[in-house]
């Protein structure tokens, strides 16, 4: 069986200059590039939907969503709507990033069939905006993390049980990228999924360490 592997990542910081000032007339050419990217991003409508998104979820507010139909509705290009709600983080760190809201929008503008019945696994799942995001649209999703972040992601998975029953299922799993070869139920899953999707899933030096020897074990290198 085939393993797709998805991943989307944040912008990167703009890094400031360490060590010397950036002399007058001294080009930058990868901070040139950087403020490119953003000037080109801003520039886009989807910009303050992402935001409005996401402090929606910080909030515990409803967030209504749009996604392909499969069918003749989908020659003519039909969407159907549907709303899910967040468990509001205790801690900022965990709120829903920028990047799980464009994964999750992307995501649903795909065909309704490239979800529909798969396993899917989603690696730092944060506070599972992605992972009950594509649960809703027909995925039995193992979203995993950390350990502390069981009752957050768990509590937003009851919270949308009404949307995600019936095509789809949402559970949450600890799993440690350290010991990608253990035996968990995040491991498990991990040996059926279809598809295996991650958004900005690194926040330091350290966790990039970490998720390398994940993907690492996942492509059997």
């Amino acid at each position: 069986q085939g393993l797709a592997f998805c991943a989307c990542r944040a912008a990167p910081p703009v890094a400031p200059c360490v060590g010397r000032l950036c002399m007058a007339g001294e080009r930058n050419l990868e901070l040139e590039a950087r403020v490119a990217a953003l000037r080109q991003l801003a520039a886009q409508d989807v910009v303050p939907a992402v935001y409005e998104i996401v402090q929606l979820c910080a909030a515990g507010a409803e967030v209504t969503m749009a996604r392909s139909v499969a069918g003749p509705g989908r020659l003519l290009g039909y969407k159907k709507t549907f709303s899910l709600i967040f468990e509001p983080p205790g801690d900022m760190a965990f709120r829903i990033q920028e990047a799980a809201v464009v994964f999750g929008s992307t995501a649903a503008g795909l065909p309704a069939a490239t979800w529909r019945g798969r396993e899917v696994v989603e690696l730092g799942c944060g506070a599972g905006f992605v992972g009950i995001l594509l649960a809703a649209m027909g995925c039995r999703v193992t979203l995993t993390d950390l350990p502390r972040l069981a009752s957050l992601v768990s509590g937003s998975i009851a919270l949308n049980a009404a949307v995600v029953a019936g095509s789809g299922a949402a559970s949450f799993s600890a799993l440690d990228w350290r010991r990608p070869r253990g035996r968990t139920d995040a491991h498990a899953a991990l040996g059926r999924a279809h598809i295996v999707v991650a958004s900005d899933p690194v926040t330091d030096a350290q966790s990039q360490r970490d998720f390398l020897v994940m993907v690492r074990a996942l492509l059997g290198l």
